[in-house]
């Protein structure tokens, strides 16, 4: 891990993180980086580092930062941890967290996660559309 320390700060963080995760050791994990303390960590911690997150960015910031987690390392459980609400389609921060990580992982196991049986139906088939060459949203239909 002392290779990392001469990189940039991005690329620093991401060589710790993947050198923690080959290793599956989270004594590699520098302290501040929020992806690799949470990877490690009970759901108690996740909701403590969650909470300090969430302090010191604030709702909006924390719920991307979740989402972008949630897509890069294929962990839909890191989409429980956002916010209450729904964006302007209506669905709830969660369920579009849980879907846009299926869709950007090609990974339908996360559809059973989401809170209805259409949205379900509609993640089934998020993973086709997508080889399909198709976008997120013309991949989800409702009625």
């Amino acid at each position: 891990p002392e290779a990392c320390n001469g990189l940039e700060d991005n690329k620093q963080e991401n060589c710790y993180l993947e050198y923690a995760m080959e290793y599956n050791n989270e004594e590699y994990c520098p302290e501040e980086l929020f992806a690799c303390q949470f990877m490690f960590s009970t759901n108690e911690k996740k909701q403590e580092l969650v909470q300090e997150l969430f302090n010191e960015k604030g709702e909006e910031e924390t719920n991307e930062i979740l989402q972008i987690y949630a897509q890069q390392h294929d962990d839909s459980s890191a989409c429980t941890f956002l916010s209450e609400g729904t964006n302007p389609r209506g669905i709830s921060y969660i369920d579009h967290c849980i879907l846009i990580t299926t869709y950007a992982n090609e990974n339908n196991e996360h559809c059973s996660s989401l809170s209805t049986d259409e949205l379900i139906n509609n993640c089934n088939g998020i993973v086709e559309c997508k080889q399909q060459g198709h976008y997120p949203i013309t991949c989800l239909s409702f009625n």
